[in-house]
């Protein structure tokens, strides 16, 4: 004991975080948008929580698959998630290593089809097996329609038919100048 007392101020600072390290990494925890939810037991569900943007976030799955959303002061859901092998896309080259999965919100499929866990990352195909991209988008208590990722969605962006009609209004503006100006050269 006598030997931590001979310890510089640099080596007691190490021997602390040493002790803390220890400490972090044996807590189990997921990564949600650069936040770790922790897991805990809370009235029979789990509930992984942890702050998201700056706001207290919590995940609740209850034993029925039934599954809420909180953000601060915003509720999501709830989500049913189940199991079903029947929704796995059958000609799917990975068939075997997936687990088949039906998402819904009240009555409302989200997602049906496989799931499959790559290192990093879960591959999602539909039913029919094609590569699923889930995109979602929610109206806040201000009024603002958001993506999944919280960015403010644009109500006046315009369409792809509104765009292809500027360009091909600009070629065409372009090609009267052109010929307007050789007229002028004769």
């Amino acid at each position: 004991m006598n030997e931590i007392y001979t310890f510089n101020t640099y080596d007691r600072y190490d021997l602390v975080f040493a002790a803390f390290y220890f400490v972090t990494v044996q807590r189990v925890g997921f990564e949600y948008e650069d936040a770790i939810l922790i897991p805990s037991r809370e009235n029979g569900s789990t509930v992984y929580s942890g702050k998201c943007r700056g706001q207290q976030a919590r995940f609740t799955v209850s034993e029925e698959k039934n599954v809420v959303f909180q953000c601060g002061s915003q509720t999501y859901g709830p989500y049913t998630a189940k199991e079903d092998p029947t929704a796995i896309p059958q000609d799917a080259e990975t068939a075997e290593a997936m687990t088949g999965v039906e998402l819904r919100q009240g009555e409302d499929v989200l997602f049906r089809g496989g799931v499959r866990r790559n290192r990093d990352y879960y591959l999602l195909l539909n039913e029919d097996g094609t590569l699923d991209n889930i995109r979602f988008s929610y109206v806040t208590s201000d009024g603002l329609e958001r993506d999944e990722n919280g960015n403010v969605i644009d109500p006046m962006e315009p369409s792809d038919w509104e765009i292809a009609g500027r360009y091909i209004s600009w070629t065409i503006l372009a090609v009267m100048a052109l010929v307007i100006f050789v007229m002028g050269l004769r």
